[in-house]
């Protein structure tokens, strides 16, 4: 009984332990696996902070990128480890005022990336694409790689290649994928790669989608940033070019130039009112695609009668817009007119400050995307506002213009016919505001038979400087006709002139010649004018600075008369130094200038007056805005 209760007491405590034993190994086993969980979901909540970490100090790196080629770098140095890639690249669509057919340019890529290739074949498709493989398996992944990210049959293989293959980068993995704006247009591309192979699961992808919008919202910051500057650099050239626009030419070629730019629009047209209002002449920077119009023409004559509805609203001072070719094909003389490429229009009246239409300025836009300037129509009003008031100023200018030409018309004598002589000028008012000057030429037969030729320039501007003009005109040309002996002209014009107010006193400076065409001869004196030039038979040029005195009104001594000889074939040349002067030059350049001028008569065989003071004037003035008013004479010895 003993031994059997003792056998069967060792008996059933052998079973309790080995319960308690068990039932300890499976807490252990509970708690390690517990552990081991919290460990894992520790680590994963620490990767999952630490990526979230990389991505906001990304994002931030992005934020402060102010141009595509900073995003192009932040992308470059940063978002390999945003997404623990070996690199990553990003590329765009060409930027600019006008949009452009989707050319792919690099932000951030240089000739030797990786990914150059791939992501210029993801461009072309427009689809994401996400490969893992060696490169030969991504180069060109097949419709269902870039749809699904799936792995193509044999990369499995491919995948287990050996750790040498896998150190010489042969196996990697891709992520490319489209930026697009908020309307869906692509505006690049941005890939990654990876040196080891990669799970595209939902969770990665949606990583790589989360760092996609990142970088797609900084390329569309960056672009409208620097479309921004482009517009306001081009918005202040065209203010700059108005400001110094005269005439209704120099308006037109200044908008239909820069307009476009600072705008965004493909083309603008600005158009004047011809005087008895009938039509509309309209100035086009370059003709329109598929345009009825020939495009060597610079302008259209618009007939008003059938656009009446259209001016009837720009009258009052209301904009006209078309913003879809449907727009414009209700109108078959407005489609004929701009062509069938165009699909938007907006036409901006020219409003005077008295409130008179003096014109239309029209922006025209070809296959525009619906993203464009419409949406800021405030720079298309800017420039239409500068337009308009640089309008009315050159109107207000030709009107001066005008006054000057008659005015000066009536004051500057006709020139009389010289037997052995072959005379003529011209006169050119200054581009100021007024214009009005104090140059004149007077050119008369003198009692001995003698021809004298006055050239000179009255100090200051406006209707004073014209009667001052005419009374020193008047003046001296009456000393030589009743007394030409020169040495004595100048001194007595200035006594005569003299007023008894000192306040009052008149200046000019002036050249005098007598030139005698029987004899070949001629004297002359200068007046603290420039000296006239002499081109002689044998092609040199000889400058007449001698024979100086005071100007006119200033008392000084008696001139000495300088006599030149005048051959058959000598061409004269005297002037005011308007044809000469240019700001920042000294007068010197301005007599180089018009020395080889007329040097270049000589060679090119050009020996009548007309033709050469009209190509003296070439030379100097063409293409400068001149500040003061110039006179020019040019006499021919037969």
């Amino acid at each position: 009984m003993v031994i059997g209760t003792g056998h069967g007491l060792s008996v059933d405590l052998s079973v309790d332990l080995w319960i308690v034993l068990l039932a300890g190994f499976l807490l252990a086993s509970l708690v390690a696996v517990l552990l081991g969980r919290s460990r894992l979901r520790t680590l994963e909540l620490r990767n999952s902070a630490h990526a979230l970490e990389l991505l906001g100090h990304f994002g931030g790196q992005l934020a402060s990128a102010t141009s595509l080629s900073e995003v192009g770098d932040v992308v470059h140095a940063f978002g390999p480890r945003a997404l623990g890639a070996r690199s990553a690249e990003l590329a765009t669509v060409e930027t600019g005022a006008r949009v452009t057919s989707n050319v792919l340019t690099p932000a951030r890529i240089t000739a030797t990336s990786r990914l150059a290739q791939p992501l210029a074949a993801v461009w072309q498709s427009q689809e994401d694409t996400y490969t893992t493989g060696p490169r030969s398996a991504w180069r060109r992944p097949s419709v269902n790689q870039r749809r699904t990210g799936a792995t193509a049959a044999g990369d499995t293989a491919a995948g287990d290649t050996t750790a040498g293959d896998t150190a010489a980068g042969d196996t990697t993995a891709t992520a490319i994928l489209i930026l697009r704006r908020s309307t869906g247009d692509p505006i690049g591309v941005i890939g990654w790669e990876w040196q080891r192979r990669q799970r595209f699961g939902s969770r990665e992808r949606a990583m790589l989608r989360a760092v996609t919008d990142l970088a797609q919202q900084a390329v569309a910051r960056a672009r409208e940033q620097e479309t921004r500057r482009f517009t306001a650099a081009a918005l202040s050239s065209l203010a700059q070019r108005l400001s110094a626009a005269r005439s209704f030419d120099e308006i037109a070629a200044g908008v239909v130039t820069l307009a476009p730019a600072a705008s965004g629009a493909h083309y603008v047209a600005i158009g004047y009112f011809d005087e008895a209002d009938t039509s509309i002449r309209l100035i086009h920077s370059a003709m329109v695609p598929d345009s009825d119009a020939s495009t060597s023409e610079m302008f259209i004559d618009v007939p008003l009668a059938a656009r009446e509805q259209f001016i009837s609203l720009l009258r009052e001072g209301r904009q006209v817009e078309f913003r879809s070719s449907s727009d414009i094909d209700r109108y078959p003389d407005l489609r004929r007119l701009v062509g069938f490429a165009v699909d938007r229009l907006s036409m901006f009246p020219l409003i005077d400050s008295s409130g008179v239409l003096s014109g239309v300025l029209v922006f025209v836009y070809v296959k525009a995307p619906p993203h464009g300037v419409w949406n800021e129509p405030g720079r298309m009003i800017t420039i239409a506002g500068l337009t308009a008031q640089t309008v009315e100023r050159a109107q207000l200018y030709q009107r001066q213009n005008d006054l000057v030409i008659e005015l000066q018309r009536r004051t500057l004598p006709d020139l009389p016919t010289i037997p052995g002589l072959s005379v003529a000028a011209r006169y050119l008012p200054s581009s100021s505001a007024l214009g009005l000057g104090g140059d004149w030429y007077d050119v008369q037969t003198v009692a001995d038979g003698r021809t004298a030729l006055v050239i000179g320039d009255v100090v200051g501007h406006g209707i004073e400087a014209i009667a001052d003009m005419t009374e020193i005109r008047t003046t001296v040309s009456t000393l030589m006709r009743t007394n030409p002996d020169l040495s004595n002209s100048v001194a007595q014009s200035s006594s005569l002139l003299s007023p008894a107010d000192v306040e009052s006193v008149l200046f000019a400076t002036a050249v005098l010649l007598l030139i005698d065409a029987d004899r070949h001869g001629m004297v002359y004196v200068r007046a603290g004018h420039p000296p006239p030039l002499l081109l002689r038979p044998d092609g040199e040029v000889v400058l007449l600075d001698l024979a100086g005195t005071t100007p006119i009104g200033i008392e000084g001594p008696a001139a000495t008369e300088a006599r030149v000889d005048l051959p058959s074939g000598s061409i004269l040349v005297a002037y005011t130094d308007g044809l000469l002067e240019r700001r920042g030059e000294s007068i010197d350049v301005g007599i180089g200038r018009l020395t080889a001028a007329l040097r270049s008569c000589s060679s090119g065989g050009i020996d009548d007056a007309d033709a050469i003071v009209d190509l003296l004037v070439e030379r100097c003035l063409a293409g400068w805005t001149t500040e003061d008013d110039a006179a020019v004479v040019v006499v021919v010895v037969e």
